[in-house]
Parts: C-alpha cells; sequence; structure tokens
C-alpha cells in the first residue's frame, strides 16, 4: 500500500470528474444545511462573532460561489504550495520495526522533494472582541429542537494557559460528565445537552 499512498500525496491526478462530484457533494450538503439548525449555527456563529470579512468568519469548507469557482488549477496550485515533505509528518503504528519500515518509507517517499520557495503561512489577524451583547435569531418553522450559542473571541492555541483553560473547560463544559450537562440535561432536562469549548487556532478563536 505504500506506493500507493506516495501516489496519492506526490504525484495526485486531480480527475476533472472527481472534482466536479466533489462540487456537487458539497453544494448539496450546504442547501441541506438550510434544514438543519445545528449546521445553520455552526455556519452563522462564527459569522456573527469574526464578521463576514475576517477569516474565521466564513466556514472552512467554502461558500456556494467559492465551490462553483474553484478549478483543477487552483487545485494543483495549493498542493504544489502545502503539501511539500517539510510540512508532513508520517508516521507508523502496529506490529512493525524501524529497521523494516524504514527502507519501505525511503523507497516510497525517499524522492519526495517541496518546491524551493519557502512556504507562505497566510497571515491571520487578531479579530477585534465583542463591546455589547446582542441577540440573534435564525427562523427555522417546524425545526425539532433548537440551538443557542453564547461567546466570544477567546485565545490562540499559543496561549501561555493552553493547558490551565483544558483543564478548566472540562470540568465546566467539555465532556458529557462536567457541570454543565450534568446540570441541565442530567439533573433539570432542561437541554438534550450543554457543552463550552475554546476553539484555539493561529489567532485568537471562538
Amino acid at each position: 500500500t505504500l506506493p500507493l499512498m506516495a501516489d496519492v500525496v506526490i504525484r495526485p491526478a486531480f480527475p476533472a470528474g472527481e472534482l466536479e462530484r466533489l462540487r456537487k457533494e458539497r453544494l448539496t450538503a450546504l442547501l441541506q444545511a438550510r434544514d438543519d439548525p445545528a449546521a445553520l449555527i455552526q455556519i452563522a456563529f462564527p459569522r456573527l462573532v469574526f464578521g463576514p470579512s475576517h477569516r474565521y468568519g466564513t466556514p472552512a469548507g467554502g461558500t456556494a460561489a467559492e465551490l462553483k469557482g474553484l478549478t483543477l488549477d487552483d487545485l494543483r496550485a495549493f498542493h504544489r504550495a502545502y503539501y511539500r515533505p517539510e510540512n508532513a509528518t508520517l508516521i507508523v503504528a502496529g506490529d512493525v520495526t524501524a529497521a523494516t519500515a524504514m527502507p519501505l518509507l525511503e523507497t516510497a517517499f525517499g524522492s519526495w522533494k517541496g518546491p524551493a520557495d519557502a512556504v507562505k503561512i497566510a497571515n491571520v489577524p487578531e479579530a477585534p472582541q465583542l463591546t455589547a451583547r446582542k441577540i440573534y435569531l435564525i427562523d427555522k418553522p417546524g425545526a425539532a429542537q433548537s440551538q443557542i450559542r453564547i461567546g466570544w473571541v477567546g485565545v490562540p492555541r499559543s496561549t501561555p494557559d493552553y493547558a490551565t483553560l483544558e483543564v478548566l473547560n472540562t470540568i465546566l463544559g467539555g465532556a458529557f460528565t462536567s457541570r454543565l450537562n450534568q446540570n441541565l440535561r442530567e439533573k433539570n432536562g432542561y437541554s438534550y445537552g450543554a457543552r463550552s469549548v475554546f476553539d484555539t487556532r493561529l489567532s485568537n478563536g471562538l
């Protein structure tokens, strides 16, 4: 399987038919999201916190206009720029030794060379913090359940408080047994589920 894996990583074919198939799947998923409150709020909440022009305010899966405009040349250019050995980590797990695995890995991936130019990491500016309380309603008549989000701009992954926040959030709402879920769901039956999260990224996340 390693030669097949190397082909996928190093020499992708990008067949036009597959691009069209995946494009239709993504566009269909966007249409389906309009009928799913959980999917709707995943798109709307970051947009309301970060704004429509910030990178984190736009869905990672793209908008309909972006999906329709994506070309094979765009895919090839993205692969050329970011799929490169200095960006990659190859992990082997199982009943295997390094002495056995390394020659196979060298044969499959040893010729992999990246472009000479440096990797360009996109700058993600820090989003301005929200300064006033706002309430937004997205009306979906006939929805079986409602979704509620409360939040604002948080911290980046590089914050020195990352480990502390992970522990704090696990206690508050980061697991099924956390205080939020135990109180709102298990004890009082107010909600099907409740949780909290720090979405840490390169820049300040939710």
